[in-house]
């Protein structure tokens, strides 16, 4: 979305080649490759602390809130990803 793009500094199409690897700093990838994935039962939601990191390399702290779901009959997870110093 546009508030990604803004704040990640990647362009849409380089989102779309990203993973979750891409956007965490690189001594938190291994804590990150330990806790998922950990399946949840449907409709459990969670809320974590992590830091991920721009285009540029600036570190950012943001609260995660994932639920598990199903989507077009599928298992899914909506990610909520929000700065924690922003209001």
């Amino acid at each position: 979305n546009d508030a990604a793009v803004r704040v990640y500094g990647f362009s849409r199409e380089e989102f779309l080649t990203m993973t979750l690897r891409d956007i965490r700093p690189p001594e938190d990838v291994p804590e990150l490759l330990r806790q998922t994935p950990h399946p949840r039962p449907l409709g459990q939601s969670t809320a974590e602390k992590w830091r991920h990191q721009t285009k540029y390399g600036i570190v950012f702290p943001v609260i995660i809130t994932s639920w598990e779901l199903t989507f077009r009959d599928r298992p899914a997870e909506l990610v909520l990803a929000r700065r924690e110093d922003s209001e």
